[in-house]
């Protein structure tokens, strides 16, 4: 209900009511027949064409910040083998995805999104960690591994498709280097809690984890966040864990993540992130695919009472001169 005595002014609607509708196309649906006014968008191109050719208006959310990455269980051969998970990654390269996103997504470079703080760009990195794609590469190094015919993975999937079609766009890619990646389809709910009890090889991924850098690393990357420990996130490659590039010893950036979260001097702090992200892409129990763009939908009779701008906020803040002109 609307707030008389608001300290900027009284606003202009009387009240602001949210429906929950957890399907995409229902929701979509229901903004195109003006049942509701605006919606929580999809990351998804085909979408967004149909949405804008509506009439409607789309906006983005997160700047990039949001992302798309692919983990490797390097508890499970032949995912152990860092050659392996190299061949994986050079078969793809940061390029197959924006290819099929196009302006929703961008490059991920490193293991942070480039809108998070002390986040690498490519020319900063030594070109040896560039993974642009090269399926020659992929198969001499799956060849080195023993697997000059190539294997079989298996993972649950699920049926949300903004993670079921970029998974089917990889599964093409690396049946190319003979690489089989079978699907078993289950719900987004039952999805969400297998890879948490460690039932995949692979593990898509997504999430906004706002601009600092350590919850990124802390979540994804500390050995604490192992999935199945008492202090599990969702370090879904088991990394901190395991000997990540076969030389005998456990690879960890646990160091660089708790060396950070005490250190004051802005400068210091980014050489420690600069060293983790290096670590990762040497050890490679992940492979960054994207970060993403997030979209919000509305009415063109929503006027938002100002100038939107992509910010990490998920959502049109709705101020009091939010206001929904006559139609």
């Amino acid at each position: 209900m609307r707030h008389e005595r608001h300290w900027r002014g009284t606003p202009v609607l009387e009240e602001v009511v949210i429906r929950f509708l957890a399907d995409d196309n229902s929701r979509t649906l229901a903004l195109q027949n003006g049942e509701v006014d605006m919606i929580f968008g999809v990351k998804d191109p085909v979408w967004l064409e149909t949405v804008r050719a509506l009439g409607l208006i789309v906006d983005g959310w997160g700047a990039g910040n949001t992302q798309r990455v692919l983990f490797y269980n390097m508890t499970r051969e032949p995912l152990d083998d860092i050659r392996v998970r190299q061949a994986l990654s050079y078969a793809l390269g940061h390029e197959t995805l924006e290819e099929y996103y196009g302006t929703l997504a961008s490059p991920m470079y490193t293991h942070l999104p480039p809108t998070v703080a002390g986040s690498l760009t490519k020319d900063e990195l030594p070109p040896e960690l560039w993974f642009q794609r090269d399926t020659a590469k992929a198969v001499d190094l799956l060849t080195q591994a023993g697997y000059p015919n190539g294997f079989e993975l298996h993972m649950q999937l699920t049926e949300l498709e903004a993670y079921r079609k970029p998974m089917e766009i990889i599964q093409e890619v690396w049946r190319q280097i003979g690489v089989d990646l079978q699907f078993t389809m289950v719900d987004h709910s039952t999805y969400g809690s297998e890879i948490r009890q460690d039932a995949n090889d692979i593990v898509i991924y997504g999430g906004s984890r706002g601009p600092s850098p350590d919850p990124w690393l802390t979540q994804f990357y500390h050995s604490e966040s192992v999935v199945t420990k008492p202090t599990a996130v969702t370090n879904f490659s088991h990394y901190g864990d395991v000997d990540a590039d076969g030389d005998g010893t456990i690879d960890s950036i646990d160091f660089y993540i708790e060396e950070g979260r005490k250190t004051v001097d802005e400068d210091a702090r980014n050489a420690l992130y600069r060293d983790a992200q290096i670590q990762l892409l040497e050890d490679l129990p992940a492979f960054p695919l994207c970060a993403m763009q997030g979209t919000l939908a509305r009415q063109p009779y929503v006027d938002l009472g100002y100038e939107y701008f992509a910010t990490h906020m998920e959502w049109y803040p709705i101020t009091e001169a939010t206001v929904i002109l006559k139609h």
